[in-house]
């Protein structure tokens, strides 16, 4: 047990030391896993209860002892007197029986542990037992760090009474590895965090190892400590404020830079959608022109082969003899269809309005066509029809005139 006695240096590095364990113990983020009474000879001496990083899930309580996270134990002292001597003899043979194979160096630190009062313990008086890893075990009398190590095993040791092989009872250590929801878990639970140890209870444990000069000195230097403490909360308050701001400033770029980016995708994601669709709209009117001259190309030719056709049947149509005879005239009306021989197929004539000897000279010199005047290579189709008109009349031997096509000017 580390106690500091002789200088004011000593005292003051003391000091700092006992704030800096008492400070990680309370900071320890523990849940309450069990909570009981501890009795002997139904004597009701204190309540105790188990603080572990998580709550036990299981009844594998053994790990509690190999895990090397955080654990507290805590009692509350519910007797009237506990005397030096009465702790002394009850913590020995509790830990006698629950550590039989306990080192050297152990039963050194649990004989330190069992001579700890120099007076009294009285109802409301706290003890806490408390292990960190990193740091080791200490022990705590209201506040008061009244024994460290660097090591789990005073911490084992002093649980090994609760939960080893042999417990105060059975139902204690079922309360301490399970926390119960019955009426006496509920009073203990109350009275634990309900219960508050005065400052002038604080100072009489402080009397058992400190003079009134040093106590006087302590208080001084508690009060310095206070002091440098609203100090380096408030630096690090700055200091955090500033990464803050520094944060939300870097965050800011960052969104700043995110939206650039992002404008630049949609910018050029548009620029590509107008490419896009400009190049659609081209391909659009590239194929509509395409198109468009493909027909012009094969109304030419079509254009051009009915030309050919009528030129060729026209100088072969003479005024028939029979029909002067008769005086007969009108205009005879010819469908013709042709295959991609040139051959005719098919034809029809207007024969209800004009005279056969005219229609059988218009039909004769379409069969003199037939299969001689053959269609251009680039016409498309395998049959075309075309219409053929012509005017016998005695008053005048002229006929509507048939021009050639006018060819494009992309052929």
């Amino acid at each position: 047990m580390g106690f500091c006695f002789i200088t004011p240096i000593r005292l003051i590095i003391c000091l700092l030391f006992y704030f800096f364990i008492i400070a990680n113990a309370n900071g320890a983020q523990l849940s309450l896993n069990g909570i009981a009474n501890y009795r002997v000879l139904n004597h009701d001496y204190y309540i105790a209860a188990l603080y572990l990083p998580e709550p036990l899930k299981s009844n594998g309580y053994k790990e509690i002892f190999t895990n090397q996270q955080s654990k507290q134990m805590k009692l509350l002292v519910n007797t009237q007197n506990w005397r030096p001597r009465f702790w002394q003899t009850q913590w020995q043979s509790d830990l006698d029986i629950n550590n039989p194979n306990a080192s050297k160096q152990l039963l050194k630190e649990l004989t330190t542990f069992t001579h700890l009062l120099k007076a009294d313990l009285i109802a409301g008086d706290l003890v806490v037992f408390d292990f960190q890893a990193g740091v080791g075990t200490h022990v705590f009398i209201n506040d008061q760090l009244m024994q460290s190590t660097n090591s789990m095993a005073l911490f084992n040791a002093l649980l090994s009474t609760w939960i080893g092989k042999l417990p105060p009872s059975r139902d204690f250590k079922k309360r301490i590895l399970t926390l119960g929801s019955d009426q006496v878990t509920h009073t203990n639970i109350q009275k634990l965090y309900t219960n508050t140890v005065s400052e002038q209870r604080k100072t009489d444990i402080l009397k058992w190892h400190y003079s009134d000069r040093q106590l006087k000195e302590i208080a001084r230097q508690k009060e310095n400590n206070a002091q440098e403490i609203l100090a380096l909360k408030s630096r690090l308050q700055a200091r955090k404020a500033a990464r803050i701001a520094y944060q939300q400033e870097k965050n800011r770029q960052a969104k700043a830079l995110a939206l650039q980016k992002q404008q630049f995708v949609e910018k050029q994601k548009s620029l590509a959608m107008g490419k896009q669709t400009k190049l659609t709209a081209q391909a659009t009117l590239t194929k509509t022109r395409d198109k468009n001259l493909a027909l012009k190309e094969q109304k030419y030719y079509k254009g051009l082969y009915h030309w050919k056709l009528y030129t060729a049947i026209r100088q072969n149509i003479q005024y028939p003899k029979w029909a002067r005879e008769f005086n007969q005239e009108g205009t005879v009306k010819a469908l013709f269809t042709l295959n991609h021989q040139g051959k005719i197929i098919d034809t029809q004539f207007n024969s209800e309005e004009v005279s056969n000897f005219l229609i059988a000279e218009v039909q004769e010199a379409i069969r003199e066509v037939s299969g001689k005047i053959l269609p251009p290579k680039k016409l498309s189709g395998k049959q075309w029809k075309f219409a053929l008109s012509h005017n016998f009349s005695f008053r005048s031997k002229k006929q509507n005139p048939v021009l050639p096509p006018v060819k494009p000017r992309h052929l």
